[in-house]
């Protein structure tokens, strides 16, 4: 993924930051900021520009999957913008003949109770091509 010479220096700032700091924010190999994670995921940039999500299985101790597709990285962007808000002008624009998302209404998130969710379906764009929802 291209990213801006700003993103890129901020992602780098951080890293050395955080290679003393806090080194858990950092991947096992120390290329890519963690900018989001909770329970059973992660989500990784680097200033070249790797997008991913890792995913985990509570129930095992098993390494943890990888995804690069178009849909983590743009949940790792919506998700990583709440750490890091220059994620937010990497999110792809809202097509012609998109529709609102059925289930955020076109928010692109929710609440439940003062706690923020990006949601799932549209992956916080707010909007889905073809008037489908992306997976839930």
């Amino acid at each position: 993924m291209e990213l801006s010479p700003h993103i890129v220096a901020e992602i780098r700032r951080r890293i050395e930051l955080y290679r003393v700091e806090k080194p858990g924010a950092l991947s096992p190999d120390g290329k890519a900021l963690r900018v989001d994670g909770s329970i059973g995921y992660d989500c990784w940039i680097s200033p070249e520009g790797e997008v991913y999500m890792e995913t985990y299985a509570l129930d095992t101790d098993g390494p943890p999957m990888v995804d690069r597709s178009r849909r983590a990285q743009i949940l790792v962007l919506a998700l990583g913008a709440r750490t890091l808000p220059e994620l937010e002008t990497l999110l792809p624009s809202r097509p012609a003949g998109a529709t609102d998302c059925q289930w955020c209404k076109g928010a692109g998130r929710f609440y439940v109770g003062e706690h923020r969710f990006v949601c799932n379906p549209c992956c916080g764009l707010g909007w889905v091509e073809g008037g489908e929802t992306q997976g839930v």
